[in-house]
C-alpha cells in the first residue's frame, strides 16, 4: 500500500492537489495511534475528499466518520 500511496501523492501534487501527511505518534498513542491520527486528520484538515487505500478497522472506521460528515470517500480496491 506504501508504493499505491506514494504514487497517488505523486498524481495529486502533479495535478496542484495540496496533499498533507498525517502520520501516526505510536509513541505517545500506542496501539490508538491511527485511529486517534485518523480523527485529528478528519477535524485538522477538514477535507473535501478522502482517498481510502486498503486498510483494516480503523481505515473502515475513518470511511465511515467521513461518510458520516458528509465528505466524498474514493476506495481503492486491492
Amino acid at each position: 500500500n506504501q508504493f499505491l500511496g506514494s504514487d497517488i501523492e505523486e498524481w495529486a501534487r502533479e495535478i496542484g492537489i495540496d496533499v498533507v501527511r498525517y502520520p501516526p505518534n505510536w509513541q505517545r498513542h500506542g496501539k490508538q495511534a491511527e485511529r486517534q491520527r485518523n480523527h485529528f486528520m478528519l477535524t485538522d484538515s477538514r477535507p473535501d475528499v478522502i482517498i481510502a487505500l486498503p486498510g483494516g478497522d480503523d481505515t473502515s472506521e475513518l470511511v465511515c466518520q467521513a461518510k458520516a460528515s458528509g465528505i466524498s470517500v474514493l476506495t481503492v480496491e486491492s
